[in-house]
């Protein structure tokens, strides 16, 4: 039977007391002035964990060891805390030291570490297991779907969902299911499933939504446009419809009922005028009119109220215009909510060094690094502004380590050329030159702008260099360096 939304309240509620109850009697020591029961340091656990604080509930569980220390619910509450700390191995040793094979919870922690472990095909076998208990126990299935969902495995996840679905009317699995198919690129087939929800409540906002967005992605605009219009009719005041309805109408070109949409709901609801507005500025932003984006951008930009991906076209619509202050300020306040966005933290170190803010560039750029350390583009980049920084070993390490992934590439033979240049080593820096220059002729010139001094020098090698050639000389840079 399905829980009713008092009943729902109630036990929420209830869990709700008893972690302030926890964290009112709980000492740093890890004793207790009151006593829990272990039904008790289970729903603390799991609390902690679905709200992501292993490390509160880890505290939970040690209390529950002390508390029942024979109890055998505290070992596979351990290990659950030892996966969300992304602590795998350990879990799994933990779990094969106990012996509660006809425990589903057991097949299911144990199948989450090994998961975590990329070990499918024994996670599988476990899946298999907890499924045994019930196949077509919506909740388990559901349980097992999120452990691959979570872990980048839709196609499993699908795969053990389904087994669930014999004409179910549980709307958290169809949903699933459509979310599910919808990430591996498969529309038409969450589309079936979005068409379900629907049958089963016409009512449904969101499911409306993934219908429109669903059809927009297979390129059926008109009936996107039916579906916004009709999840509207629901809900006019959904400010996340009225937004995706005004986007998809902006990528139609039709620009004149897409602000028509907007000004309506920003009248009707005026806290969301600055969001209004700043969608339309990205209107004006992606014909390439920047400064009438700007003016948008300036007026609609809200710090309690916004949508990150317009935010971030209006840091980028500031580097166009070259406003660097405006770039750092409100690139800055964005990283808040998406610190790991590399484009972002980019644009905002490259604002730093045009303000000759180099240290905070540098910073900047590190931070970019961290997250993508293969990327050759940024390594060249930071290379360069290490150049900048009369910073040359660090210049060195960078620009070569972009250099070993990207060895035919002109710009990291040009960038090679110069530190090598710097290093005095004229050997390999002709080298490289030779190289760029083959790669991209345009190298050559500004390979002169870079090192102007050198000209001279390298044209008289080139020079030489084209002799050596007509004289029939195979290895010409050997012969050119060899020593006297």
């Amino acid at each position: 039977m399905k829980q009713s939304a008092e009943d729902y309240f109630r036990e929420q509620e209830r869990i709700s007391r008893l972690v302030s109850k926890f964290e009112c009697n709980v000492f740093d020591d890890g004793t207790a002035a009151v006593w829990f029961d272990s039904e008790d340091i289970e729903d603390i656990c799991n609390f902690y964990l679905e709200a992501g604080k292993p490390d509160r509930a880890e505290k939970a569980v040690s209390l529950g060891e002390r508390l029942h220390p024979t109890d055998e619910l505290m070992p596979m509450l351990r290990a659950h805390v030892l996966i969300e700390k992304e602590e795998p191995k350990e879990a799994l040793q933990l779990l094969d030291t106990l012996s509660y094979t006809s425990d589903y919870y057991w097949h299911y922690l144990r199948m989450g570490a090994l998961a975590d472990m990329q070990r499918w095909g024994e996670a599988c076998q476990e899946a298999d297991a907890a499924l045994r208990f019930d196949r077509h126990d919506v909740k388990i299935a559901l349980d097992i779907g999120r452990v691959f969902y979570d872990r980048g495995r839709s196609d499993l996840a699908i795969e053990y969902m389904l087994r669930a679905d014999t004409g179910t009317d549980d709307t958290e699995l169809l949903t699933a299911l459509a979310n599910c198919y919808e990430e591996t690129g498969m529309a038409a087939e969450a589309l079936v499933y979005t068409e379900r929800m629907i049958d089963l409540d016409p009512y449904m906002t969101a499911a409306w939504q993934m219908k429109a967005s669903l059809h927009a992605q297979m390129q059926e605009f008109d009936k996107a446009e039916d579906a916004y219009k009709y999840a509207l009719a629901i809900d006019p005041c959904n400010e996340s419809t009225v937004f995706a309805f005004a986007r998809l109408l902006l990528y139609e070109g039709m620009e004149k009922e897409a602000f028509g949409v907007l000004d309506e709901f920003a009248e009707r609801d005026p806290r969301w005028k600055g969001v209004c507005l700043m969608i339309r500025a990205d209107a004006y932003f992606y014909k390439g009119e920047y400064r009438k984006a700007h003016s948008l951008y300036y007026k609609g930009f809200d710090k309690t109220l916004f949508l990150a991906d317009s935010v971030m076209r209006y840091v980028e619509c500031k580097s166009i215009l070259k406003k660097w202050k405006g770039v750092v300020s409100v690139g800055n306040f964005l990283i808040k909510f998406i610190p790991d966005d590399v484009k972002l933290l980019e644009i905002v170190a490259d604002a730093y060094a045009c303000m000759k803010q180099y240290t905070m560039s540098a910073k900047t750029y590190r931070r970019c690094l961290r997250l993508q350390p293969d990327s050759a583009y940024l390594l060249l980049r930071y290379g360069s502004l290490m150049l900048d920084m009369q910073e040359q070993k660090k210049a060195y390490t960078a620009i070569n380590r972009a250099y070993k992934l990207m060895p035919d590439v002109a710009q990291t033979n040009l960038m090679m050329a110069v530190v090598c240049y710097l290093r005095k080593e004229f050997k390999r820096m002709y080298h490289h030159y030779l190289k760029a220059c083959r790669l991209d002729k345009s190298m050559k010139k500004l390979f002169f702008e870079l090192c102007p001094d050198m000209k001279t020098y390298v044209t008289r090698l080139d020079s030489f260099a084209a002799k050596c050639r007509k004289a029939g000389i195979e290895d010409v840079e050997e012969f050119m360096f060899r020593k006297k």
